[in-house]
């Protein structure tokens, strides 16, 4: 059925049509309800009334609805009016693939990025059983931001878990009689596998072929196979050889290629996700080789399988292998990689993920989970010496914040969430240098022996630069005065070999996502003759091989630029050291360090992101909200219709099933909605006297000062009635502050105080209640901690509602009430449940259950909030940690410093 423009589909607008295809036509339209333009296919009138046609069509509907990634096109609905039924899509703009290979031929660089994320949506249609069957450059598009989406999986059949192929009785080929008289082939000849082309069964690795074919095509710029007619292309796919020698190809990309285009089923790459990864380590590192090995020859098979023997070996410990040298280049560019048991390394994007190489480059500290859950206890430090083959623990006895070397390459230092502490590598006791530091973001030991973090304060000095005497004794906070009148948050302090010279990251409050990297000395207790080095970069590294250069990551990209410390400027330009080197963008954190020898250690990988993800009850996903973003706040609006989503000091606005995002305003820490008016927003805007601010949503009106708090603040909530507030002060104290006209408060009144860290309070929706997690000090997001509830304002004992988890939210529709919350269950993350039955003036405490696993956002930071629930508990929304694959290594390279 042709649609007139204008036509109306519910809430769906036709404007314009867009193609005709074998499945449907395909028509822009615009949603006004969401105000969004949208794509939608409905079924020609020559198919519309055959039973079998629509029956595929509600089986494409179901398929695309079970896939979720950002390179694949998302389904938004099904529409069924007046007899007419559409599948509502997203509206991918921008040429297809076919477009661009139609141009000639794509270079490696520009071809190898689009053919990664073709295996990326591939694979994460592979996982759920689910096969394109019709995978070619025309379904394939590459929007202006160079994001690939595989479109159109109208013809995938899904296949039962566990089953490697498919019964030839339900599948549809091209030897079907009834799709022979309706002159449509399911699946395009040129793209088909030799299996499909044959009428046999088809698996996958149909999809695999059809990948094969489309490299091909992208690195040549020609058709693989175009015979006139399609016998002639189906007898080409069939029997003609492939010039696989026509393309000069690097080797790890010529073999990648050769097994996905062999004919033989059984000896054709098995998995997408095996493309993949050697797509990505050939784009880290060029010069690798690859896991995906050739087709050994017959006579010569045996020596193959003992060569893939050694190799898998040298590839579990890591192993020394030459870079070629350049011309005229005299040093060897050395590297090595070391690899972890599955599954037992930080995830990048986590404070943790940076891998500390020694000052002397002897060796490497890294950090590893016992357990994928993040309430599984410390983190497991270990420690790879290079001249040895195998890991061996460092034994800190607790450990929380990420650490540094000492000088002398023998000690690390490290915080447990209350004092600094220094042991000797691998098995020293550990021993007290400093009291009072919470938690830090960096820090360096001078050769002179004074320390230096970026830090909180236990006694509630706030965040900023602390310093050690060599002695030892109490931190005492560094004096930084950088720009009149601006706070600034600071990190990654790194002292300069032989001085009390140090390079630091700064942030100012109004500004906070541009970076500034300086260069000080501390000097009788304050950051004497600041520098302003360069904006918008990672924490920096230095070290005094190739003439002193400082090292940072921007854009995923390592550079070096050399620092002339007499004149304390940058000299001329940056170099590029390497690409794909992941960070986490919470606190400019970049996963890499340098020795003083130059040996640079890094984890491959991007920006450490999230999606927020839409669940149901049972953890199904129904919609995203946003793009991928740093979250370490998520409040859902009193009328649940849009999402705050804050970043430091930044927020966003979202709204579920919309894929952009509305920046609202940056110089706020914890900003969350007014329960007052949806329309509202509250803010504390941090300093040496915090302000409490309130401020229209739209960006209109006056700015309203509330409240003005002596030293350093976080929000935690406010009650339903706007007249009380609950607020954190160096993670041991929960207080609350009366905001009644009546009475202001002049200070805040602690409300919860035992010694513990006190975080995520939150208020009953009667105000009767508050929850909150309270560990012991040290503990946090890794450690977890119990769950309470307290009368309020009292008097009575806390409840337990729980002896550990994280994240307590309330759930109260008026009909029941519980408290959802995180915690490990079977070695997992879960979001959990526990129900409260009213007493009267009390309640019961049930039986916590767990609901569903979360992949939650990589970080270390125990005061944020990463759960928001609908009101009747229908909805949970999460932000889910965008998934690196391959980033579970650690690369060490020396020789590049010339």
């Amino acid at each position: 059925m042709s649609l007139a423009l204008g036509t109306r589909l519910g809430p769906y607008e036709v404007t314009a049509q867009i193609g005709v295809g074998g499945m449907g036509e395909v028509y822009r339209a615009t949603d006004t309800n969401l105000a969004r333009e949208v794509a939608i296919k409905v079924l020609p009138e020559a198919v519309a009334a055959d039973a079998e046609r629509l029956a595929r069509f509600d089986r494409e509907a179901k398929t695309l609805a079970a896939l979720n990634h950002p390179n694949i096109a998302a389904i938004y609905g099904l529409e069924k009016s007046g007899g007419t039924t559409a599948l509502v899509m997203e509206l991918v703009e921008g040429p297809t693939l076919a477009d661009r290979i139609g141009k000639g031929p794509i270079p490696i660089d520009e071809a190898l990025p689009i053919a990664k994320q073709i295996a990326e949506a591939l694979e994460a249609a592979h996982e759920q059983g689910i096969i394109h069957r019709d995978l070619k450059p025309a379904n394939i598009k590459v929007r202006s931001d160079s994001t690939v989406k595989v479109l159109d999986f109208g013809i995938a059949k899904v296949v039962s878990a566990g089953s490697s192929a498919v019964n030839t009785s339900e599948v549809p080929t091209i030897t079907t009689p009834a799709m022979t008289e309706a002159g449509m082939i399911l699946g395009t000849a040129a793209y088909m596998s030799p299996e499909q082309a044959a009428g046999t069964p088809v698996d996958r690795r149909a999809d695999i072929w059809a990948y094969g074919v489309i490299l091909w095509e992208m690195l040549s710029g020609q058709r693989l196979f175009g015979g006139e007619r399609v016998v002639q292309t189906l007898a080409d796919v069939l029997r003609r050889s492939i010039d696989f020698d026509k393309l000069d190809l690097p080797t790890p990309i010529d073999i990648l290629l050769r097994r996905c285009l062999d004919r033989d089923v059984k000896m054709r790459l098995r998995d997408i996700g095996e493309a993949r990864v050697a797509i990505a380590k050939y784009l880290i590192d060029p010069t690798t080789g690859t896991d995906v090995p050739r087709r050994p020859r017959p006579v010569y098979r045996w020596v193959a399988w003992a060569a893939a023997a050694v190799l898998a070996t040298i590839a579990t410990i890591g192993w020394l292998r030459p870079r070629p040298a350049a011309s005229g280049e005299t040093t060897a560019d050395l590297a090595l990689t070391i690899v972890p048991p599955a599954g037992r390394i930080t995830p990048v994007g986590d404070l943790h993920a940076t891998p500390e190489i020694s000052p002397d480059g002897s060796a490497v500290v890294f950090y590893r989970t016992t357990k994928v859950s993040a309430f599984s206890g410390s983190d497991d430090v270990q420690v790879r010496h290079l001249n040895a083959l195998t890991l061996e623990p460092v034994r800190t006895g607790g450990f929380r914040n990420p650490g540094f070397w000492s000088p002398d390459s023998r000690s690390f230092v490290f915080s447990d969430g209350t004092n600094l502490k220094k042991m000797r590598v691998p098995d020293g006791a550990p021993e007290t240098i400093a009291n009072g530091v919470a938690t830090i973001v960096g820090g360096s030991v001078s050769d002179n022996g004074t320390l230096l973090v970026a830090g909180v304060s236990v006694s509630g000095g706030g965040r900023g630069l602390y310093f050690v005497p060599a002695a030892g004794g109490v931190a005492k906070r560094v004096e930084v005065s950088l720009t009149k009148d601006e706070f600034f948050f600071l990190f990654w302090p790194e002292f300069l070999p032989g001085s009390e010279d140090f390079l630091f990251v700064a942030a100012a409050s109004k500004k906070l996502e541009e970076s500034e990297i300086y260069l000080a000395t501390l000097r009788d207790g304050r950051a004497a003759d600041p520098v302003l080095l360069m904006k918008n970069a990672t924490a920096v590294r230095y070290t005094p091989a190739g003439g002193g250069r400082i090292l940072f990551v921007r854009n995923d990209n390592l550079y070096a630029q050399t620092l002339n410390r007499t004149t304390r400027k940058l000299q001329g330009e940056a170099e590029l050291i390497q690409q794909q080197v992941a960070s986490s963008p919470s606190f400019f954190a970049a996963h890499f360090s340098v020795s003083r020898t130059g040996v640079v250690a890094w984890r491959p990988g991007t920006a450490g992101l999230s999606q927020v993800t839409m669940f149901d009850r049972k953890g199904k996903e129904i919609g995203t909200a946003g793009p991928p973003t740093v979250v370490q706040t998520l409040r859902l609006a009193p009328d649940e219709k849009h999402l705050l989503v804050g970043f430091n000091l930044t927020a966003w606005l979202l709204e579920p099933g919309r894929p952009g995002r509305e920046q609202l305003e940056q110089g706020s820490l914890g900003t969350m909605w007014s329960p007052l008016d949806g329309s509202k927003l509250l803010s504390l805007i941090p300093g040496s006297e915090s302000r409490l601010m309130e401020r229209s949503i739209s960006g209109q009106g006056p700015v309203s000062e509330l409240a003005k708090l002596s030293g350093f603040w976080s929000l935690q909530d406010m009650s339903r009635d706007g007249k009380e507030l609950l607020l954190n002060r160096g993670a041991l104290d929960t207080s609350v502050f009366s905001l009644s006209r009546d009475a202001v408060q002049k200070e805040p009144k602690s409300l919860v105080q035992t010694g513990e860290t006190i975080t995520h309070a939150r208020f009953s929706r009667d105000r009767h209640w508050i929850v909150y997690t309270a560990s012991a000090a040290g503990g946090g997001i890794r450690t977890g901690g119990g769950i309470y509830v307290q009368r309020y304002p009292g008097p009575g004992l806390r409840r337990t509602v729980t002896s550990r988890g994280n994240y307590p939210v309330w759930r109260e529709d008026g009909k029941e009430r519980e408290i959802v919350y995180l915690d490990e269950h079977q070695g997992r993350n879960y979001i959990w449940s526990v129900p409260l039955t009213p007493r009267g003036n009390d309640f019961e405490v049930g039986d916590p259950s767990p609901l569903f696993p979360a992949r939650l956002p990589a970080t270390t930071l125990a005061d944020l909030n990463f759960l928001a629930v609908s009101r009747d508990g229908s909805r949970f929304y999460i932000p889910q940690a965008l998934e690196q694959p391959g980033s579970d290594v650690i690369h060490v390279r020396m020789g590049w410093a010339k």
